[in-house]
Parts: structure tokens; sequence; C-alpha cells
């Protein structure tokens, strides 16, 4: 009866399993360690057996892959840290509902798109009404804590059919639920959630050669001073 060394397919699948879903340093560790073990076993394979190139190779393939995986981890978490810095999106999560509103009214003004904020009541669905190359688009705001759910979707659909729009998006800080992007999905709404925001609020500093100590103080976007003091005002 052969050895049983303990190494099979179902170990290495769930240590890998495990590290995918870590930041980044555990699979840096395990690799470097499997590669130092692997490099043991080769010593021992011209001392003592020829089985420990067997075992060596195992952990200096299984060393690389860890060591490969959690620099692309480290690489990805790196850029989304600098994504949230640059983009002040946490700014954006302390606001009240209606300064989200005026917010977005002013940061698409920027990128281009004639907006106009609807009133804060009686709205039929729609927050903001834009329009760019002869297309109207209106859009249901939700600055929320929690995921969004079909509700804004079924408000986005009806405030397209009631203002004659040719599109109807969904903007968030936050996320949507999966029942909520089946709903958008068929309905043909456009879902721009936290990700696609910090995207477009990038995409303005960049066209506006927003600097680099204004990113780092989390200034969002466009006249947010102005913006906070006509809330107060009022």
């Amino acid at each position: 009866m052969g050895r049983n060394y303990g190494f099979n397919v179902r170990t290495m699948s769930a240590m890998m399993n495990k590290f995918t879903k870590s930041d980044g340093t555990s699979p840096i560790i395990a690799g470097i360690a499997c590669i130092i073990i692997g490099g043991i076993f080769i010593y021992c394979a011209f001392k003592v057996f020829f089985f420990f190139f067997i075992l060596a190779a195992f952990f200096i393939i299984f060393g690389l892959i860890c060591l490969l995986l959690g620099l692309s981890q480290k690489k990805e978490i790196l850029e989304y840290h600098k994504k949230l810095l640059t983009s002040g999106i946490a700014e954006i999560d302390k606001m009240k509902g209606v300064v989200f509103e005026d917010y977005l009214n002013e940061l698409f003004k920027a990128l281009g798109y004639r907006s106009q904020t609807t009133k804060y009541s009686g709205d039929y669905g729609a927050d903001l009404i834009l329009e760019k190359d002869e297309k109207i688009i209106v859009a249901q705001v939700k600055r929320y804590d929690k995921k969004i759910t079909v509700t804004a979707i079924q408000e986005a659909v009806a405030s397209r059919a009631y203002y004659g729009a040719r599109e109807a998006w969904v903007i968030t800080n936050n996320w949507f639920t999966e029942p909520a992007k089946n709903l958008a999905s068929s309905n043909g709404v456009e879902l721009i959630d936290r990700n696609k925001l910090m995207d477009l609020i990038i995409e303005f500093k960049s066209k506006n050669e927003i600097s680099i100590v204004e990113a780092e103080m989390n200034i969002p976007a466009p006249q947010k001073i102005k913006l906070e003091i006509k809330k107060e005002n009022n």
C-alpha cells in the first residue's frame, strides 16, 4: 500500500478558496512559505528519496500561484482605495437625500448634460430630468445606507412613461439587490451603483483638472459648499 502524504486536489482547492477571500497578504505569505518548503524538499530529494522531487514541485508551483494571486489582490485593493479617495464617496455617504439630488444635478451639468431637479414631493418617481443630444433621461436618486430594492426601479419606469423620456436611470451611492437588477434589465433601466458613481465623479475631476490635494481633502464634486449652504438656508 502506498503512503498517504495528505495532499490531494480537494485540499488544494479548499486552500485556494480561502486565499481568494483574503486581502492578498495570506496568499503572499503562503506562497513564500511553499517555495521555501519546496526548496527544502529538493535538497532532501538529493539526500534521501526521489519522491521528495514530486513534493518539491507541488509546493513550488502552489507557492508561485499563491504569490501571483496575492500580488493581484493587493493591486486591486490599492486601486480601489485610490478610487475611494479620489472620488470622495465617503463625503457623499454623509449627505442628506435632497443634498445628494442637488449634488448630482451640478455634477451632470459639469459633465455636459442639461439637468434640473424636480420638486421634492409629487415628482412621479423622477428626482432629476437630464437632457443630452436631444435625449431626455429621468433619474431616480437614492442616497441610502442599504441596497436599493425593486421599488426604485418601479418608480423609474413609471417616471419614464409620465415624462415621455427615452431613458430611465436609478442612481445610488450604494448597491442594488439581485431582484432590482433583474427588474431593471427586463425594463431597460440603467443602474448607476456606487462604482459607476465614483467613475462619474473621477471623470468630472479629470476633465476639470481637480488637483490631488483637493482629492485628498475628499472634495467630491462641484459647488459642494454652495449646495450645502443653499440647503441650510432653506
